[in-house]
């Protein structure tokens, strides 16, 4: 059952995160909105602006001893909690987590992730994620394929 709870939850957060990545307004009147276009309320009728560019989405939440933080599309830096285990899932990521992390899973596809120390065990499943790390000799568990988890030289 530990290990249901985590995964549950990063199942949920990466629900969540898909679900607020396709939000977005549609102007009255348009036909054939764009996707992913919005228009933010004006004061004036005649005055217009969209953009068209995508939103990154990203949640967290921390469940008893371990956080679960879900990115997709973000260029970030986050932070390892002492005593607290790092989750990290989503897809097409560039993260830098600071501090000393103990037990680390990555989850998803095209993330490179830089720690600065994995002291105990890292997880990695999915497709494409880089991984390094300047410190520490974890326990490597690789159930993906096209993973690299590897130590900065």
């Amino acid at each position: 059952m530990s290990r249901t709870r985590p995964i549950l939850a990063a199942l949920a957060i990466a629900a969540t995160a898909l679900g607020l990545a396709g939000c977005g307004a549609i102007k009255p009147g348009s036909s054939n909105p764009t996707p992913g276009t919005w228009t933010p309320p004006s004061s004036s009728a005649s005055s217009s602006t969209s953009s068209s560019a995508s939103t990154p989405t990203s949640a967290q939440v921390n469940i008893g001893d371990e956080t679960v933080i879900g990115y997709f599309g973000q260029t970030t830096t986050a932070a390892c909690e002492a005593g607290k285990g790092l989750n990290i899932t989503g897809a097409n990521n560039t993260l830098t987590i600071t501090g000393a992390c103990d037990k680390v899973t990555v989850s998803g596809f095209s993330n490179t992730v830089t720690f600065d120390e994995l002291k105990t065990q890292v997880t990695v499943t999915g497709y494409g994620n880089k991984l390094t790390y300047k410190s520490g000799d974890p326990k490597v568990n690789n159930y993906g394929s096209n993973n690299t988890i590897q130590k900065a030289s």
